[in-house]
């Protein structure tokens, strides 16, 4: 994890469960699925939808 303002690494590939149902631009995500998500991705979820939006994230 990088820092506060951006925990995730943007360079690296994570498979990670949302915590609730969020739509991300035209993509639908549920908190159902293992989604792979790139760290840019899951830190521009954060900081639209906040910290509570990621349940689990683990680098693959």
């Amino acid at each position: 994890m990088a820092d506060a303002a951006q925990p995730y690494d943007p360079a690296m590939s994570y498979r990670a469960r949302v915590s609730r149902v969020l739509t991300v631009g035209s993509f639908k995500y549920l908190p159902r699925d293992l989604t792979e998500f790139t760290g840019e991705m899951l830190n521009a979820i954060i900081a639209e939808h906040g910290e509570d939006a990621i349940v689990s994230a683990k680098p693959i």
